[in-house]
């Protein structure tokens, strides 16, 4: 999101965070494997992932990163290059799946990219676990 102030133009600093993921058991600890995130930007930038356990908002307990970049020479469905002129306004995409998130009973993630003036979303977050026995 660009911020125009006296007439320059710095980033707001947006984030987008998830609510507590539980898998429907607080009390049962989870191994959280890789998520699948796709996400989408206007232009070349890093998307940061902080990573908090158990309720806890404090401080993170991981910080990931993913680099939104198109794969340069690649072609758009309708034959474009990216970086032509028709293909340059487009939404650079990126599906990715991050490091694993741990072990713990819940998990939230907070989306957010730096320094970037221009748009930025998540489409989709796809979290997978396994379920640890009790004991």
């Amino acid at each position: 999101f660009p911020s125009h102030d006296n007439g320059v133009i710095s980033s707001v600093n947006a984030y987008y965070r998830m609510a507590w993921f539980t898998a429907n058991d607080t009390a049962l600890k989870k191994k959280w494997r890789r998520p699948t995130v796709t996400v989408a930007s206007t232009s070349l930038s890093t998307l940061n992932v902080e990573v908090y356990y158990d309720f806890n908002e404090a401080t993170p307990n991981r910080v990931l990163t993913l680099p939104i970049a198109p794969a340069v020479g690649t072609y758009m469905s309708w034959g474009d290059v990216w970086g032509s002129l028709w293909a340059s306004n487009d939404p650079v995409y990126e599906f990715d799946r991050l490091s694993s998130l741990g072990r713990s009973n819940a998990v939230q993630l907070k989306f957010q990219v730096t320094g970037h003036t221009g748009r930025w979303w998540v489409d989709s977050i796809a979290v997978p676990f396994f379920e640890k026995a009790y004991r």
